[in-house]
């Protein structure tokens, strides 16, 4: 495959990537409006984990085919250490997969600004805390993460798609339920923020250990 080709597949691959979160950040928008208008809250919250694994399973297949199809050996004859490969390769879907939790987060904070006390006042604040719009950046971001690390690992689309869709699937169950004794001197508010925080720098480590996996393994 030539080197203007190759790029073309990725340029492609990315693509795919950024119009499928875009597509998530419309679906989220239109459950929005369906959620104020039908007075039923919680639609958008309790469905906002779908965004993450649908990121998981983008990122690893992506990264994953790299390997499956051999094109990683391209990027290595380009003057790139593994490491850099790996971000070469890597930031345009994390910039996506970012934004695309940001446009979550807006539709997050739309709907909280816009919902009547009444219809939140029997959630508890676990459901409060997951519902704030940092959250949704970072749980993205981290889910993008492991994506990346499970696609270097595995190197083969099916089982990077198996792995880490169960991976997010189970992260996101345990938020669901656990966030709420997180933090638990903090406000709504706070809590949330922090959680954020350390999620992203989970998601920084994750990263860290797969550039650091991928320069002492053999290509």
């Amino acid at each position: 495959m030539s080197t203007v080709r190759r790029a073309q597949s990725r340029l492609s691959l990315d693509r795919s990537v950024a119009g499928m979160m875009a597509a998530t950040v419309v679906g989220y928008g239109l459950l929005a409006g369906e959620e104020l208008t039908s007075h039923k809250a919680g639609m958008v919250t309790s469905l906002a984990s779908y965004q993450s694994i649908v990121a998981a399973l983008l990122v690893s297949t992506t990264v994953a085919k790299e390997f499956e199809t051999g094109t990683i050996q391209w990027g290595l004859t380009q003057r790139l250490s593994r490491g850099a490969w790996l971000w070469w390769r890597t930031w345009p879907m994390l910039v996506f997969v970012a934004l695309a939790g940001a446009g979550l987060g807006g539709v997050m904070a739309y709907v909280e600004r816009h919902t009547p006390a009444d219809m939140v006042a029997y959630l508890d604040r676990a459901q409060l805390v997951n519902g704030r719009w940092p959250l949704a950046v970072a749980d993205i971001v981290l889910a993008a993460a492991i994506g990346i690390l499970v696609g270097v690992t595995t190197r083969r689309v099916v089982p990077a798609a198996a792995i880490s869709a169960a991976v997010v699937i189970a992260l996101s169950y345990a938020a669901s339920t656990g966030r709420g004794s997180l933090a638990p001197g903090l406000s709504v508010a706070s809590a949330a923020w922090c959680i954020g925080a350390g999620e992203v720098l989970a998601a920084a480590l994750v990263l860290a250990l797969t550039a650091r996996g991928l320069r002492r393994r053999d290509i």
